[in-house]
């Protein structure tokens, strides 16, 4: 690492140490690209740090402070840039064809019946995901919420959809296979089926979460 003083103590210069010094292990562009924001801002924050150990201690423990500082700092941004790069590599999720989605129990917030296949991702965790609900005819999901949002694709059979935060059957919008819905976080919204059953898939970015407008309508409060 150079440190560059002038005019001490008044003046101090901080330039980055080489990368190419501190890469020797770490040769992918991706995790360079990723290093050099983390480096400018550990280098904003070493130089408001210093300052002070500058007017407290001698320039040889100021130094050796600056140094042990920067190493720690450095390091760090490499390991979190490493790591976030690792983790933006994920496996390829095919599905062939409708036969191949495996399905199981909703879980207790959606009405009995409800069948659910997560494909990709989890949605109470952070991060994308799909999820796919097979929904029995005559079913209500009341008015709910949800935390991020959310766009709703009909594959199979027919579906009524409402806005607002109490169903008017009436004002239902009913869509076929095909339709789609996007619908911005927080926004409340019913859907319902009729005579046929629905298969949706619904993407979205967790944590999602599924609140209904009135508690009471929660069916998991029954079970």
């Amino acid at each position: 690492m150079r440190i560059a003083i002038s005019a001490w103590p008044t003046t101090l210069i901080l330039r980055p140490p080489d990368l190419k010094l501190l890469n020797q292990d770490v040769q992918q562009k991706s995790v360079t690209k990723q290093v050099m924001p983390h480096v400018d801002q550990v280098y904003d924050g070493i130089s408001r740090v210093v300052v002070n150990i500058m007017h407290r201690r001698g320039r040889n423990s100021f130094v050796r402070q600056a140094l042990r500082l920067a190493a720690f700092a450095v390091a760090g941004s490499l390991s979190t840039a490493a790591g976030a790069d690792t983790a933006s590599h994920k496996q390829m999720i095919a599905i062939s064809d409708a036969a191949a989605v495996q399905w199981t129990a909703a879980p207790a917030a959606l009405p009995k019946g409800v069948e659910i296949s997560v494909v990709m991702g989890d949605p109470d965790k952070p991060g994308p995901f799909a999820l796919r609900l097979r929904i029995p005819p005559g079913t209500v999901i009341a008015p709910h919420t949800h935390a991020t949002d959310e766009t709703v694709t009909l594959l199979a059979g027919a579906l009524v959809h409402d806005m607002g935060e109490t169903r008017v059957e009436s004002r239902g919008a009913p869509f076929r296979e095909g339709g789609f819905l996007y619908l911005p976080a927080l926004m409340p919204h019913s859907l319902w089926t009729k005579e046929q059953a629905a298969v949706i898939q619904v993407n979205g970015t967790g944590p999602f979460g599924l609140n209904y407008v009135n508690p009471a309508d929660d069916p998991s409060k029954a079970r």
